[in-house]
């Protein structure tokens, strides 16, 4: 089935936002190990990333412009929105996340956990 085309794409509403990164993003908190280097410690990653088909290119676009943050990155099939920078997802993802509506009861508490987490 081929898929519209839509020549203006505009996020009107944080709602509609909200429940995209609902059924489609997810938050990342990665632990790595002190290497045997004595200047080395225990590191704590915390990210949010967000991934679609190659073909939602300008939806995925017009996500890192309205969140204001974010690297993307693609290959052949995917596209990806990575917010790696902790201020970002603070100041700018939980934010808009937190005062929005979660259709899955059990995700809003892992989006609540993560809140925990980063504070």
């Amino acid at each position: 089935m081929e898929r519209e085309i839509v020549l203006d794409p505009e996020i009107k509403n944080l709602n509609w936002l909200a429940g995209f990164v609902d059924g489609e993003g997810s938050f990342y908190v990665r632990l790595k190990d002190a290497t045997e280097n004595v200047r080395s410690k225990n590191r704590v990653s915390f990210f949010f990333w967000l991934t679609q088909s190659v073909r939602d290119e300008k939806l995925m676009t017009l996500i890192a412009e309205s969140l204001g943050c974010g690297i993307i990155s693609s290959n052949d099939k995917y596209i990806s929105l990575k917010v790696a920078k902790f201020e970002d997802i603070r100041t700018k993802i939980i934010p808009c996340l937190f005062f929005f509506f979660f259709s899955k009861k059990k995700k809003k508490k892992k989006y609540l956990k993560n809140i925990l987490i980063s504070d």
